[in-house]
């Protein structure tokens, strides 16, 4: 089982993707695939709870399950976990922290029914994040990352004159913002828009989602789908959403 819910926490709600939740299964598979986010993942057991940030993936994963777990995740809008963690690379990792959180056990006992405790989990989380947080510098990064989130591939550098900087600065903070150049953020932007034409449109053409989705032409699609996922765009349609293009 697996759901997605608006966070209605303000002004973190805006930072936010969604929230979620998914209850696994002993024996369950699942594959995760690169979005340009990151979250916080709460994994909870009969037994015990630990808070992780997940890391920007830049290549899939598939997961096998060999016990009963629930999750509770945060994910960010690109970008914005920034605000609150200063790890550096840590793509494709998950870093504990449990030691950041003092209502760690409260969490704990929450999570053993977590879709009737999701407002509860969402607040406790939240309230931690903000508590060493300056407003003010707090907004106008915000602002910062809001315009950096703008760029496309091919403008970086109309873009860095714009603000007043050199290519290789705005690169640089694009990365220690993002997790990742401008030059991924805007094929990934690509990936997640051919994700959501197929899974709501799945009877269409290659050539037509590519040209729908930004992308040159159908070669340039299978190139940088192969690339972000390791799949080919029909092994992404056969194998997530069970179907045929």
């Amino acid at each position: 089982m697996y759901f997605e819910k608006a966070s209605r926490f303000s002004p973190l709600k805006d930072l936010v993707e969604t929230t979620w939740q998914s209850q696994i299964k002993a024996e369950d598979s699942a594959m995760v695939m690169p979005d340009g986010t990151s979250d916080i993942i709460i994994k909870a057991t009969s037994s015990s709870a630990n808070i992780f940030l997940c890391g920007v993936m830049t290549k899939s994963a598939h997961f096998q399950y060999h016990e009963n777990r629930n999750y509770f995740g945060i994910r960010f809008k690109p970008g914005f976990s920034s605000l609150f963690f200063k790890y550096g690379d840590i793509r494709n990792q998950l870093v504990q922290l449990d030691e950041n959180f003092q209502k760690k056990n409260q969490i704990e006992d929450l999570m053993q029914a977590p879709i009737e405790n999701h407002s509860q989990i969402e607040a406790l989380i939240f309230e931690q994040l903000m508590k060493k947080i300056d407003l003010t510098e707090f907004k106008e990064k915000i602002k910062i990352i809001s315009e950096y989130s703008k760029v496309q591939y091919g403008e970086v550098n109309a873009f860095a004159n714009g603000l007043n900087i050199s290519r290789r600065q705005f690169s640089a903070n694009f990365k220690k913002y993002f997790g990742y150049d401008p030059r991924y953020y805007s094929k990934i932007k690509k990936f997640n828009a051919f994700l959501k034409r197929v899974s709501n449109h799945r009877n269409i053409s290659l050539s037509e989602i590519a040209i729908d989705c930004g992308f040159y032409d159908q070669s340039d699609l299978g190139h940088t789908i192969k690339e972000i996922s390791g799949l080919t765009p029909k092994d992404i349609v056969s194998q997530v959403y069970n179907t045929n293009i």
